[in-house]
């Protein structure tokens, strides 16, 4: 993987996690190399994949200029995976709290490790992969 790729990766999934407010500095490296971003578009997002963090990288393109022409069809095959792990995100939270009230309902303490907890810190939380549920 080139550097390049990495560092361009790198600058998305930072804008993505500054709650919709990020460093100017991070604007100015953007605006630097949005033609990059488009670019090597497809590279990026399959990077991100490989972390499970396409959901921020992508909520990190919401910065990138509108005069900038990302790849049609791979932008929206990445906005219909989002709608897809928001949906899960969802579904995971539904099924988190069932859980959690029938363990009250017992008598049992649950503590969740990792996973959703995790997603609360993310700024967009349903942009957060989600996979299996740890309960301790």
């Amino acid at each position: 993987m080139p550097a390049d790729i990495r560092t361009l990766h790198n600058l998305l999934l930072r804008l993505g996690m500054s709650c919709g407010n990020p460093p100017q500095a991070l604007l100015d490296k953007l605006a630097q190399n949005e033609s990059e971003v488009a670019s090597h578009f497809n590279d990026i997002i399959t990077f991100a994949r490989t972390h499970t963090v396409q959901g921020v990288v992508s909520d990190g393109l919401s910065f990138v200029s509108d005069a900038v022409e990302l790849p049609d069809v791979e932008s929206m095959k990445l906005a219909i995976e989002i709608d897809g792990m928001e949906a899960e995100n969802a579904k995971q939270n539904k099924v988190l709290a069932a859980i959690g009230n029938a363990a009250k309902k017992r008598g049992i303490r649950v503590v969740l490790q990792k996973g959703q907890n995790s997603a609360a810190l993310y700024p967009e939380p349903s942009h957060r992969a989600c996979g299996d549920i740890d309960l301790y």
